[in-house]
């Protein structure tokens, strides 16, 4: 999600001045309207990122080459229905009652003491 990502200043100066310079460009940034946020973060923050970059992720995490520092979620998810769809990242809108379809996570991607979880 566009607006779920941060970064550590203190881990890579050199990275944070770059992606401060980026996101403080006014000329850059019009450029990319405001539904267009992942497509900036692809464009200038991703190529510095990727090789150093730490994901919460429940479904790709066994995919080779996706990202070597990946963690599972440290909560569980709830099991869908139409009341508890809200979570961190969730699609807009969050927390209706339109049907959305979540499966459950891979046991690979499961924390290591809760291989239980089936959605997390």
């Amino acid at each position: 999600m566009g607006g779920m990502w941060a970064f550590r200043v203190e881990d890579n100066r050199l990275f944070s001045r770059v992606i401060r310079s980026k996101i403080l460009n006014s000329t850059l940034i019009t450029k990319y309207s405001s539904d267009r946020d992942q497509q900036f973060l692809l464009n200038h923050v991703w190529p510095y990122a990727q090789s150093n970059a730490m994901t919460h992720d429940s479904y790709w995490c066994f995919k080779i080459g996706w990202n070597r520092y990946h963690r599972p979620f440290p909560t569980q998810r709830q099991m869908y229905n139409v009341t508890n769809y809200c979570h961190i990242g969730c699609p807009k809108p969050c927390c209706t009652n339109s049907y959305i379809d979540i499966r459950p996570c891979p046991h690979a991607c499961r924390p290591k003491e809760h291989q239980n979880w089936t959605y997390c």
